[in-house]
């Protein structure tokens, strides 16, 4: 239980072992006129309730200004691919290694082709009335 400077109550709830939670951190203020909810799990949503039990969902990025991405892309979408440049990094800094490729976190040339291959079927299949394209 917390009690806070200027009066106001809480509590502080936190498990490590929690079965189904998933790390779910999540942030609750509530008060007589509404209550704010926000949850890691899906940290470009913010709830807000009111009295009377309407809830609105508050998405980053709505309004003009907010944020430094654009509408739609996630917190954490620039460090996403800071992480496959590091990983591919680390896969030509070990490239002399017979266990590289094995190892490694990102895939090889060939999976570019077949990703290439499968770009060129669907624009073949589009462009004759979307007929099955061998690959």
């Amino acid at each position: 239980l917390l009690r806070f400077a200027n009066g106001a109550t809480g509590s502080l709830w936190c498990s490590q072992v929690t079965l189904g939670a998933r790390n779910a951190l999540t942030l609750r203020i509530c008060g007589d006129k509404g209550a704010l909810s926000w949850a890691q799990e899906t940290p470009n949503h913010l709830v807000l309730a009111d009295a009377g039990g309407c809830e609105r969902l508050m998405r980053r990025g709505e309004q003009p200004g907010e944020g430094s991405l654009p509408t739609g892309h996630p917190e954490g979408f620039y460090e996403a691919f800071a992480q496959l440049y590091r990983d591919a990094a680390d896969l030509v800094r070990s490239a002399g290694s017979s266990a590289s490729l094995e190892t490694a976190q990102i895939l090889g040339l060939e999976a570019g082709v077949r990703g290439m291959r499968f770009i060129d079927a669907t624009l073949a299949s589009a462009e004759s009335g979307n007929i099955w394209v061998a690959i």
